[in-house]
């Protein structure tokens, strides 16, 4: 069963309850009224109905599918719209821009001046962002062309002594000799696979000698790409693999250009063209980028030179762009919020406009709806307005239409009490002119807590943080909040009350963080001579936290307590049903369904309580009264 919105109470209004219409003990009488007004009037009506929440639209199409409905397109593209906002806001969120909040004024725009402008923000920002990832791609690739100069080029400058061989030998890799010059020993002869590779006859293009592959890969992929070449090549290459400490390239495998991973540079020795082709399969699986790598030391030089020339330029443009997608998101983010606000409200205007009759020969639309009997001056005043908003001269017609349908519930709340509501609404709204249980649950609730949660240093703490959040609710109002604050927030006045029958409790219990209180001192020197005098003023005597029998006497005083609360519980729902039945006239239910009720329960568990409160009562003589089981 659905209820009614809330009507908004006003800044001066008490927050226990709504302005006007019905009590929270009862949700408010309603009756069904009908609205008659002009075509061109009919969107300004109901849109003046839905600011001032006080009335329910009735569908008068339900035979009617969605598509077939007036205001379907429009529907539609508020969705379409919806959906371009959705990948507006993702890009806020990526690009770690805060969207501003919605101001209460705020301007209002028409939907089609809203969808040019969303349309417009949603493409440019598509625009620049593979703008950006291109030039992203284009710097990363540059960066890594740098990389392998400096990284594969040291191999050319390790120059060892002169070759035994009749033709002169170019530098074997400094892989090969770093170590004998690390240890200060002379430099070994290059060996003869050294003299193949680097000899100045062995070009790339040669396929009977020695040729390289040579590029970037992914650390994570380094290790698995070594073993792959070795097993395919049964030993034939050598492979060369040095880590960079630069750990922000871009993964090949991100088609946006925003992840960021570490790299390895790889040079691959093999021989022949099969083997090359071989080689090539497998570079592609495990996304090794090859880049360019001359023989030349000065081809190296020039080749470093235009890249590092390049880079300045790339940074720069890079730079700009990344500029211009940022004034982009600020521009966005101050107007989101304003346009998500108006969408969402022209759409539900949308859907009420398909729950109405339009009669194109009379040029008049047809509304009805449910309202609350107190409303109807303040629903008059809503149509007198929208028809001035219309530009109207009349006002439109308002008819009360008797029905035999069951009216919806609609309880008004203010903020404090609003959450006490949600709880009670998460078992079950009441029927139609039933006993609400929230307004017992505002007392009850935290009633219950505090017997459980009792103690004035928890209590405290509790307390602060509600009111923390209460002082300070226009604040954290406006604020994006997660889940457990939302809850937290949208819960305060439950907290605080809470807080307050904890403390309560926690005097009663003497308890402040689970360290007993003595704030009048200990009664038990005097209680010992005569029981019937001096006893604490408040609560339970410090003395009990100290005895033997300590953890027997608060277990039997607490599950007794609980059951004088349980049984007061359960009787207050008995006689609520007494008031549902007077409401619906059902002497019936009241004489074979209530009186039973209450003499079953009264001689069960309303004897139990009033044995518990006589033994508390009588003083027993020679110590311990006999138990309750036994009575």
């Amino acid at each position: 069963r659905r209820r009614l919105r809330p009507t908004r109470a006003s800044g001066t209004a008490w927050p226990w309850r709504a302005r006007g219409m019905g009590s929270l003990f009862q949700s408010a009488h309603m009756k069904l009224v009908q609205i008659i007004e002009r075509n061109d009037a009919a969107r300004a009506v109901v849109a003046e109905l839905g600011e001032r929440g006080i009335f329910q639209f009735r569908d008068m199409n339900s035979g009617t599918t969605f598509f077939k409905r007036t205001f379907s397109d429009d529907v539609r593209r508020c969705d379409e719209i919806e959906r371009r906002l959705g990948a507006l806001k993702r890009a806020l969120d990526q690009g770690d821009v805060r969207v501003m909040a919605r101001h209460e004024e705020g301007l209002r725009v028409p939907l089609s001046e809203l969808d040019a402008s969303v349309s417009h923000y949603e493409a440019e920002l598509r625009e620049l962002s593979t703008q950006v990832g291109a030039l992203r791609r284009n710097h990363n690739s540059l960066r890594e062309q740098r990389l392998v100069l400096e990284v594969c080029g040291a191999l050319y400058h390790g120059v060892v002594g002169a070759s035994t061989s009749s033709a002169p030998a170019r530098a074997a890799p400094a892989a090969f000799s770093a170590p004998a010059a690390a240890s200060g020993a002379p430099a070994e002869q290059p060996s003869v696979l050294a003299s193949l590779v680097f000899n100045e006859f062995a070009t790339p293009s040669d396929d009977g000698l020695l040729q390289y592959i040579v590029g970037t890969m992914p650390r994570a992929r380094a290790a698995a790409f070594e073993r792959v070449v070795y097993r395919a090549s049964r030993g034939n290459c050598m492979v060369h693999n040095v880590p960079v400490d630069d750990d922000d390239l871009l993964d090949p495998a991100d088609t946006k250009a925003e992840t960021f991973i570490e790299k390895n540079v790889v040079l691959v020795f093999f021989s022949g063209s099969v083997l090359r082709a071989k080689l090539s399969k497998i570079c592609t699986f495990f996304a090794l980028t090859r880049y360019r790598l001359p023989e030349l030391a000065e081809q190296r030089r020039m080749l470093m030179s235009e890249v590092v020339d390049m880079l300045a330029s790339s940074a720069i443009v890079l730079d700009r762009s990344i500029q211009i997608r940022r004034v982009t998101l600020d521009a966005v983010s101050h107007q989101w919020a304003e346009w998500r606000y108006t969408v969402r409200r022209e759409k539900m205007t949308c859907n009420a406009l398909n729950m109405c009759s339009f009669d194109p020969r009379r040029r008049v639309f047809i509304a009805e709806g449910w309202i609350a009997v107190d409303a109807e001056p303040e629903l008059r005043d809503a149509l007198a307005a929208a028809a001035r908003k219309a530009g109207g001269e009349t006002t439109p017609i308002l008819n009360s239409v008797p029905t035999g349908l069951t009216p919806p519930t609609f309880i008004p709340c203010g903020k404090v009490t609003a959450a006490f509501q949600g709880l009670v609404d998460t078992y079950g709204v009441p029927k139609y002119r039933e006993v609400n249980p929230g307004v017992f649950a505002v007392v009850l609730f935290p009633a219950l807590f505090g017997i459980m949660f009792g103690d004035v240093g928890h209590g405290a703490l509790l307390l602060v943080f509600a009111l923390a959040m209460i002082c300070n609710e226009k604040s954290i109002a406006k604020r994006r909040l997660d889940d457990i604050g939302d809850m937290c927030f949208g819960g305060r006045y439950i907290l605080l009350f809470n807080a307050l029958w904890a403390i309560y409790m926690g005097t009663l219990y003497n308890e402040c963080f689970a360290v007993p209180m003595d704030a009048f001192g200990s009664r038990a020197v005097a209680a010992e001579a005569d029981p019937t005098v001096g006893t604490y003023p408040w609560g339970i005597d410090p003395v009990w936290h100290h005895s033997a029998n300590k953890i027997g006497f608060f277990n039997s005083y607490k599950m007794k307590l609980s059951i004088i609360f349980g049984v007061a519980h359960m009787f207050l729902g008995i006689c609520c049903s007494l008031v549902n039945h007077l409401e619906y006239r059902k002497p019936a239910s009241i004489l074979f369904e209530f009186v039973p009720e209450v003499v079953f329960f009264l001689c069960i568990f309303g004897y139990l309580v009033f044995m518990i409160f006589l033994k508390w009562a009588t003083p027993w003589e020679g110590g311990q009264g006999p138990m309750l089981l036994n009575v």
